[in-house]
Formats: structure tokens, C-alpha cells, sequence
């Protein structure tokens, strides 16, 4: 579950925030990296359109490009390989993003009109690119984005006399730019939990099944050692009709107890039986009685 509006985890989920922040962070320092590498790159070149356009004011323009916006994001980049980035990140990018858009609008201060009414989509191009191509958290591109069109607001109030219908087309594009990279920067923080979690819970379940297949293992284990243990007769059985010896599977004949104790947990212990008694000694009633009492006694024993 989720906050409607950070899109922090809450419920049962919010467990899983701290380790959100670290999977964010793993998963988009090269894109910080790159983003900000790129952004120095166009911002320098917008040097060229600084020329061209109001060449009387570039030195000045070239001041805050070159000497205080291009240094600031590159520190940036810089600090981003110290241990201590990790915790900070968020509003060390947030202060990147601010500090080239409040560039922009130095620049718009320093820039005459009619060339200042087209200057600010500079200043819409940072808030789109912090908000849709630098990770940041939603609500640190809320915030970055809505300071900086209210600081260009300001400014224009304070300093400019802007006319209606350009006062009107700015603060259109200019919400409407807001709008789409708000938008972009809650989907994308939205897309990235769902995969977190998603990615958490099939790590999860993935555990739990290794965990089962261990277990079975281990049961499989023990059958597989308890079969080994126990031996049974089954199937047909070769058996002389006259001596009553066995074949076993090799082909030698066995006798009958010697065969049934290698196949099976059975011990023998030989007496004679009533009727054989009789028939070897003779049937004499004394000697029937003892063997009755001898195997009386090996049953009580066992």
C-alpha cells in the first residue's frame, strides 16, 4: 500500500521504505551521472543562442552559464562518487535543478525585452528536465518545480513590464509544463515502487519455495534411507518341492531361514514341533513335553 500523495509505503508495506530508498538510489546514480553530464553539456551550448541573440549582454549571460551554473552542476556530479551522496542525493539534486533554473532567470533580469518574453522557455525546459529526466523523488520535484515557477512569477511582477497576452501565453506553458512533469514524476516514482515490491515479493516467494524444496529434500532423504533399511519379500520365489532350499538372484540354492533372514528383519530360532517329535523319538510323552516348555520358555524370553 501506498500514500496517495508521497507514494511512501505505508501498512504492511511500510517496512519496505528504507530498502526502496536504497534499490532508488542503486538504480539511478548513473542516471544522475549522465543526466547532469548531459544538462552541463546543453547548457553550454544555449551559449551559442546567447551570442546571437542579445550579443551585448553575453558577457554577463556567459557569467552565470559558465562561472556559476555549468561549476554548480559539476560539482554535483563530483560529489555524487563521495560515501555521503547516498543520504543526500535528493536534495543535492533538487538544488542542482534550482540552481540552473534560477540561472535562467538571472539571465531573464540581465536580458532586454522583446528577447526576455522568449527566453523563460529556458527556465521550462529545467523544471521538464528535473521533473521527467533526473530521478527525483515526486515531492522533491514538486517542490523544485513549483519554487521556481513562483520565483519567475515574482520576478516577472517585480521587474517586468509583461504584457497581457504574453503574460497569458508564459503562465500557460508554463503550468502546463508543470503539470506534465509532475505527472512524469510521480509515474515514474510510481512504476519503481510497484517493481520494487513486486521484485521483494517474488524474491520472497522464491525463498519460501527453496526453503520447501529443502525440507522435501530432507524428507526425501530419510524415506530414501528408511527404504534402505527395511527389506521385504515379494514376488515369485523359487522353492525345491523336495528339500525346500531357495534361488536366489544369482542362482544358488539357500536354505529356506538362511534366505528369508537375508531378505528381511526375521531371526530364526529351531525347535522341533510336536509331530516331528513324535516321529523321530519315538512319540514318548516326556520328551514332547520338553520341547513344548523349551519353546514356551524362547517365546517368553523374546
Amino acid at each position: 500500500m501506498k500514500h496517495l500523495l508521497t507514494l511512501s509505503f505505508k501498512g504492511h508495506d511500510q517496512a519496505y521504505e528504507e530498502e526502496f530508498r536504497e534499490f532508488f538510489y542503486d538504480s539511478s546514480l548513473q542516471l544522475f551521472r549522465c543526466g547532469f553530464i548531459i544538462g552541463i553539456v546543453l547548457y553550454s551550448l544555449f551559449g551559442l543562442l546567447d551570442a546571437l541573440s542579445v550579443p551585448e549582454q553575453k558577457e554577463e549571460i556567459w557569467f552565470i552559464r559558465y562561472a556559476l551554473v555549468c561549476p554548480l552542476l559539476f560539482l554535483g556530479v563530483l560529489y555524487s562518487y563521495h560515501p555521503s551522496f547516498r543520504r543526500y542525493w535528493q536534495p543535492v539534486t533538487a538544488l542542482l535543478v534550482t540552481g540552473a533554473g534560477l540561472g535562467v532567470i538571472a539571465m531573464l533580469v540581465i536580458i532586454p525585452p522583446p528577447t526576455r518574453y522568449t527566453y523563460y522557455v529556458g527556465l521550462l525546459l529545467v523544471i521538464f528536465y528535473g521533473t521527467a529526466f533526473i530521478n527525483m523523488r515526486f515531492l522533491w520535484a514538486s517542490a523544485t518545480a513549483i519554487f521556481l515557477i513562483a520565483a519567475f512569477e515574482v520576478v516577472s511582477f517585480a521587474l517586468f513590464q509583461v504584457p497581457l497576452d504574453t503574460f497569458l501565453q508564459q503562465n500557460f506553458f508554463a503550468l502546463t509544463t508543470l503539470i506534465i512533469g509532475l505527472f512524469t514524476a510521480y509515474s515514474k516514482e510510481f512504476s519503481y515502487r510497484r517493481n520494487f515490491l513486486l521484485l521483494r515479493r517474488l524474491y520472497e516467494e522464491k525463498a519460501k519455495v527453496s526453503q520447501k524444496h529443502k525440507e522435501l529434500q530432507r524428507l526425501l532423504q530419510e524415506l530414501k534411507s528408511a527404504h534402505n533399511e527395511i527389506k521385504t519379500l515379494s514376488g515369485l520365489i523359487p522353492i525345491c518341492s523336495r528339500c525346500k532350499k531357495i534361488r536366489d538372484d544369482q542362482g544358488y540354492w539357500n536354505q529356506l531361514e538362511s534366505y528369508i533372514t537375508t531378505h528381511s528383519d526375521v531371526s530364526f530360532s529351531h525347535s522341533i514341533c510336536p509331530e516331528c517329535a513324535r516321529e523321530l523319538y519315538g512319540g514318548e510323552k516326556w520328551f514332547v513335553e520338553v520341547v513344548n516348555e523349551v519353546d514356551q520358555d524362547k517365546e517368553g524370553g523374546s
